[in-house]
């Protein structure tokens, strides 16, 4: 019976023969099933509000210059949402970086 419902979704050569020995390796025998209970699932209450945001900020450079002459992508990347900026600018000096984080906290609602 067992083997018919193994055979259902997984087949390949010798698949009931290795089954077979997985099973009867002899410390997997002797362990056998845990009899620790599950932990109950409790109601977490949901957080509206994120006190403190964690965000990467990175600068690549591309291979080539686009036609507005960004040859960098300033990104960041905004840890509890998962979301994704990506911002192409001409260099990376403090000011043009400080302006474009500016665009992305005010786009977001940071500030």
């Amino acid at each position: 019976m067992k083997d018919k419902r193994l055979l259902k979704r997984y087949l390949w050569m010798n698949c009931i023969k290795e089954v077979v020995e997985k099973l009867s390796y002899d410390p997997c025998q002797r362990i056998g099933k845990s009899r620790r209970k599950k932990a109950p699932l409790i109601i977490v209450p949901i957080i509206t509000q994120i006190a403190v945001f964690k965000i990467n900020v990175d600068a690549c450079r591309t291979a080539t210059l686009s036609e507005k002459n960004n040859r960098y992508i300033l990104t960041a990347f905004c840890i509890p949402s998962t979301y994704l900026h990506a911002i192409p600018v001409t260099d990376i000096n403090s000011v043009s970086v400080t302006n474009e984080l500016l665009e992305i906290f005010t786009g977001i609602g940071f500030l």
